[in-house]
């Protein structure tokens, strides 16, 4: 599962860089409508958004962090958290970065 994970986004990933960002944007959704739980899915869409200067970027953070804020689970919650709570930081919202940061130490770490 992971290794098909890792190769859509890689997909979606690769239309972006080569130019075709609506086409990466597209993917990205279709993959979060099939998935909607897949945490490193939405990092990679937020991400994509963020580099393209997309207006839908921040109301997608907000989104997903009013998801989390109700208690929604995400598989790799901690990664999510963690890249999210980045996120803030850079957007100066250091309140949200913080709650982030602490419902990310609340996670157990994933063992292999």
């Amino acid at each position: 599962e992971l290794f098909h994970e890792n190769a859509r986004r890689d997909m979606a990933d690769a239309y972006a860089y080569m130019g075709q960002y609506e086409r990466s944007k597209t993917m990205y959704q279709q993959y979060l409508k099939d998935d909607p739980l897949w945490g490193w899915g939405w990092i990679g869409y937020y991400r994509q958004l963020h580099d393209h200067n997309d207006g839908d970027f921040r109301a997608v953070l907000d989104s997903l962090y009013e998801r989390i804020r109700k208690g929604e689970q995400f598989r790799d919650m901690r990664d999510l958290l963690d890249e999210m709570s980045y996120e803030y930081e850079e957007l100066k919202e250091m309140k949200i970065s913080e709650d982030l940061k602490r419902r990310m130490s609340q996670v157990p770490m994933r063992r292999f």
